[in-house]
């Protein structure tokens, strides 16, 4: 099977080798991986904060790039997911071309991928010994939908025990904002999270979503917190 892939701008910057596991996991399960640039971006930042004449120019050069393959369009991310699939109506109004909206529903987050269209009974198996909490991405979870996905495919890690709580439905605190406001209230929002975790037997934070992690890893790493994060396709080469 032929796939596109899109690496998320973060990931991309900051976690190179999670998109280095994201495509030792496809071609694992038999994709055949085209490459779609790293010139691209979903245009959420722009989106957020109101740069939006910006983000249209943007987001038509992605589209005619993208729109013509009849390849699932493969996003480890469920904020990008959700601007691409679910804000660029909004975003592009009247400008959105007609070819939108056969491409639309091809664009799938890793999980969705891994179990809607591969089945995790398929996955090669990985080896994860540890406690580990999965991390609601706050766009993943309420714009896409996506919550049973990767608890499915962690509960065939092997060693890896998921302890659930109920604070998997709190914000990590990440956002694009420049607002020093903003910025602290994501400080202390991944401090609550970090001290509730903390409490629990938790070894491991996984999430779909690299800014979640890359947030939070940064209060761990700041307050030598005894917590590693983990993107699920890095736990899906785990031997």
């Amino acid at each position: 099977m032929q796939v596109d892939l899109f690496i998320p701008c973060l990931m991309n910057q900051f976690s190179p080798d999670t998109a280095s596991n994201m495509i030792k996991v496809l071609e694992k399960v038999g994709c055949e991986i085209g490459e779609v640039g790293p010139d691209l971006c979903c245009m959420l930042p722009e989106f957020q904060i109101g740069l939006l004449e910006d983000a249209r120019k943007k987001a038509l050069v992605f589209l005619e790039k993208v729109s013509a393959s009849d390849n699932y369009f493969i996003v480890p991310s469920g904020a990008c997911v959700g601007m691409l699939r679910h804000h660029w109506e909004t975003l592009l109004g009247d400008d959105l071309p007609k070819s939108y909206y056969q491409w639309q529903h091809r664009v799938l987050e890793l999980s969705e991928f891994l179990t809607d269209v591969i089945h995790p009974s398929k996955l090669p198996k990985a080896k994860l010994e540890g406690k580990a909490f999965y991390q609601n991405a706050c766009t993943a979870h309420r714009v896409c939908g996506i919550y049973q996905a990767p608890r499915h495919i962690l509960e065939n890690v092997e060693g890896l025990e998921l302890i659930e709580h109920n604070s998997t439905e709190v914000c990590c605190g990440f956002n694009n904002y420049t607002n020093w406001k903003f910025s602290k209230i994501g400080y202390q929002l991944s401090e609550e999270k970090i001290n509730i975790l903390t409490s629990l037997p938790v070894e491991y934070i996984i999430s779909t979503d690299i800014e979640c992690l890359i947030h939070l890893n940064h209060y761990i790493q700041t307050n030598r917190k005894p917590i590693k994060v983990l993107h699920l396709a890095d736990v899906l080469v785990s031997e």
